[in-house]
Order: C-alpha cells, then sequence, then structure tokens
C-alpha cells in the first residue's frame, strides 16, 4: 500500500513538472513575442482597428436620421463629416511636433483613446441634436488626429527599414477591418431598432486598449536609428524646432521637397474624390439604386475588407518595386473604380466597384507613407506623418462641404464623374513632382 501511494506521489510531481514545465515554456514564448517587433505593431493596430470601427459604423445609420427630419441631408451629412476633418486638420500637426518634441507618444496616445472613448459614449443620447453630433464629431477628429501618425512613427522608430513597409500594412490593414466592422455592425444595429449599442462597445473597447497600451508598449527609444545618422548629427535630442533652424526642407533629406509635396497633392486629391460624395452617396444607393441600410453597410464593409486583406498580403510590394510605379498602378485602379460606380445600376456593381477601388487603396496608403519615412529626416517621421495627415483631411473639410452643397443643386452622377475624372491629376503628378533619383533609403 506504501509503494501503491509512493508511485501516487511519484506520478502526481512527475505531472505537476510537467504542467510547470509547459506552463513556463508557454510564458517564455507569450514573453518572446512582446519582446518582438510584431508585438509593438499588433497593439498599435488594434487602436487604430478601434478608431475605424467607429468612424466607420456612422456612415449607414446617420444618413437615414436625416432622411427622416431633414430637409437639408445632405448638407448637414456633408458639415457632419467635415467636423471630423477638421478636429484632425487642426491637431494633427500640434500632437506631431508633442510626439516628437517631447517624447510623450505613448502618453498622447492614451489620452487620445480615453477622449474617443467618451465621445462615443456621448454620441446615441444626442443623436437627433444635429449641432451637438457635429461638435462630437469634431471632437472625435481631435482625439484621433495623433492616433495613427504617431503609431506610424513609433513602428519605424522600432523596426529594421527592411520591413517598415510590410509592418505599415499590417497595421494599416488591420485599421481598415474598421471599414468592415464599422458599417457592418451600424447597419445590423440599424435594422434590429438598437442604433446605441455599437457605439458603448465602441467606447469600452477604447478603454480596454488603454490598458493594453498602458502596460505592454514601451516607449520608442528609436532603436533603429544608425551610428551613422548619429554622427551626421540626423537625431539629437534637443529640442529641434526652434525657428532658426525649422523649415520644410529641413525635415527632409536633401532634394526631397518636390517628392514630399507631390506626396501630399497625391493624398489629398485620393481623399478628395471619395469625399466629395460622402454626404451624397448614402441616400444615392438608398433612392435611385434601390439599396438597403444592411447593403450599403456591406459594400462600405467589402470595400474595407478588401482595403484590410489588401495591405496585408500586399503592403510590402513597394519594397520589391519603385514606389513611384506603385503609387501609379493604385492611381489606375481607383479611377477604373470610380467609372464602374458611375455607370453601376445595381447592388452587385457597387460590389465590383469596392474591389477594384480596394485594391487601390491597398496598394496606395502602405506606399505613400513609407516614402514619406524614408525622405523625412529621423527626428520629424511623427511630424511628417501628421502632415500627412493634415493634406488628407483638408480634403476632407472642403470636400464633403462642396458635395452637400453641389448635392442639392445636381444629381449625384455629375459629383461621380467629376471625383472620376480628378483622378486622372495623379499621373500628371507622378510625372512632373517626382525626380529620376534613387530611392530614398532612412533607417
Amino acid at each position: 500500500m506504501e509503494s501503491y501511494f509512493s508511485a501516487i506521489l511519484v506520478l502526481k510531481l512527475t505531472f505537476e513538472d510537467t504542467l510547470l514545465t509547459r506552463s513556463n515554456r508557454r510564458t517564455a514564448v507569450f514573453n518572446n513575442l512582446l519582446t518582438k517587433e510584431i508585438s509593438v505593431v499588433l497593439i498599435l493596430a488594434s487602436s487604430t482597428t478601434i478608431v475605424n470601427i467607429g468612424f466607420g459604423m456612422i456612415l449607414p445609420i446617420y444618413p437615414k436620421f436625416l432622411a427622416q427630419t431633414l430637409d437639408k441631408r445632405k448638407f448637414v451629412f456633408g458639415l457632419t463629416l467635415a467636423s471630423y476633418a477638421i478636429g484632425q486638420l487642426t491637431f494633427a500637426p500640434i500632437v506631431g511636433y508633442l510626439a516628437d518634441s517631447k517624447n510623450i507618444k505613448k502618453l498622447l496616445i492614451i489620452l487620445s483613446l480615453l477622449g474617443y472613448s467618451l465621445s462615443n459614449f456621448l454620441f446615441p443620447f444626442f443623436i437627433y441634436n444635429y449641432e451637438i453630433i457635429i461638435f462630437i464629431r469634431f471632437i472625435q477628429g481631435v482625439t484621433t488626429a495623433g492616433i495613427i501618425p504617431i503609431s506610424l512613427a513609433l513602428i519605424s522608430d522600432q523596426t529594421d527599414i527592411k520591413n517598415r513597409t510590410r509592418y505599415f500594412g499590417l497595421i494599416l490593414g488591420m485599421s481598415s477591418m474598421g471599414w468592415v466592422i464599422g458599417p457592418m455592425i451600424g447597419s445590423i444595429f440599424y435594422e434590429m431598432g438598437d442604433y446605441s449599442l455599437p457605439f458603448i462597445i465602441i467606447a469600452l473597447s477604447s478603454l480596454i486598449s488603454v490598458i493594453f497600451i498602458f502596460f505592454l508598449l514601451k516607449t520608442s527609444n528609436r532603436s533603429n536609428v544608425t551610428k551613422e545618422e548619429k554622427a551626421k548629427g540626423k537625431f539629437r535630442k534637443k529640442n529641434y524646432f526652434r525657428k532658426k533652424n525649422f523649415s520644410v526642407s529641413s525635415i527632409l533629406l536633401p532634394g526631397k521637397t518636390s517628392i514630399f509635396l507631390s506626396l501630399l497633392l497625391i493624398s489629398f486629391i485620393d481623399y478628395w474624390a471619395w469625399a466629395l460624395l460622402g454626404p451624397g452617396l448614402p441616400f444615392y444607393v438608398f433612392n435611385i439604386l434601390k439599396v438597403t441600410t444592411l447593403e450599403f453597410g456591406i459594400f462600405l464593409g467589402l470595400y474595407g475588407a478588401i482595403i484590410a486583406i489588401g495591405q496585408l498580403f500586399l503592403g510590402n510590394v513597394s519594397d520589391k518595386f519603385n514606389k513611384k510605379n506603385i503609387i501609379f498602378l493604385a492611381g489606375l485602379f481607383h479611377f477604373f473604380g470610380y467609372v464602374i460606380l458611375g455607370f453601376a445600376s445595381t447592388f452587385t456593381d457597387l460590389l465590383f466597384m469596392a474591389f477594384v477601388t480596394g485594391i487601390g487603396m491597398a496598394l496606395l496608403v502602405p506606399a505613400i507613407t513609407s516614402y514619406l519615412t524614408e525622405i523625412a529626416q529621423v527626428k520629424y517621421r511623427s511630424f511628417v506623418i501628421s502632415l500627412l495627415i493634415v493634406g488628407t483631411q483638408s480634403a476632407g473639410i472642403l470636400a464633403p462641404i462642396l458635395g452637400g452643397y453641389l448635392g442639392m443643386i445636381f444629381p449625384m452622377e455629375v459629383l461621380i464623374w467629376i471625383s472620376t475624372l480628378s483622378l486622372l491629376s495623379i499621373p500628371v503628378i507622378l510625372l512632373f513632382g517626382f525626380q529620376k533619383t534613387e530611392n530614398p533609403i532612412n533607417t
């Protein structure tokens, strides 16, 4: 009997040791994963995904409320979209400056998510008060102004250049999942008669992201800055935004100003083409194409899915090929996608348009973002990326207001073809704005 219990004890201790060994192994693997570059990318990507989910939810929902109670619904919806862009345009450079000069990237992301959470809690309570909704959207733009540029700058600081575009594609692809989940969540809950729950879920998710970022995200130490760059004085801890040192050319590598301006202009035009249609497109597909709210959510969701999947798998294409050619190819995809929209008459046509334009966006955004980080001085990366936000959100202000106004005068088909023709300017910019130089390398 004693030998029996001894054998049981030995088995018990052996089993416990085995469990402990496996547990330690799993802990070691988990801790090892957290120390790798990909952990930084995933943590930041989750935050940008939540932001885009919140942005996307309003697109199929809010036009329905406006259609029920307001005559000038297109113009008001345009103001709602523009107010978000105004918030980002106003505060993106400020947040980018603070992130670089004060080295408080982690703190700024946490504060941004807290403010975004609060604004989502408030949204459903004022759904019929258009003035307050416009103000809340402005606050959402303010609170999200720094999340993407700071996230991309952190990736630039903490990853190797050979994987940088791939990581940009990963974070932008995951954040684009918001375009998949957001509109579909909004349309499904609207059809169920409960539009407030998704906003509360997003608010709580933002708070959860704050916890993960606070405990898991390490402060950037620009570990990928080379000794050669330090020796050349490209990376210094002193305040580099003093007026006597600061100019547009000083934030870039020598001879890259025209490329920088061209990239900003391309981003502006690309966003302009979509934002011009924003105020009138929901009413056009509802009333003319006879698309339901759920189908419109599926259309927006497919568009976001193609962007997300495309950026995950095509994000490193510009690492292998010339970025200028990739941007040109992306412009062609966008142009033909808008041509499809101009001739669309069914829900299937909308899905085809979403597929083509989604591929274009999947190629365009990582290429432009990676190009900007390569031509920027290392110490100015957050600020340079924030200027990209300024360029796109300038279009996000002007185009929705103009689109809402023109939508009360002209049929939607006219605006679609204006947007389509504006995309033809991208090849012209690529032809004249890019010097024939070697690809910039900024590690």
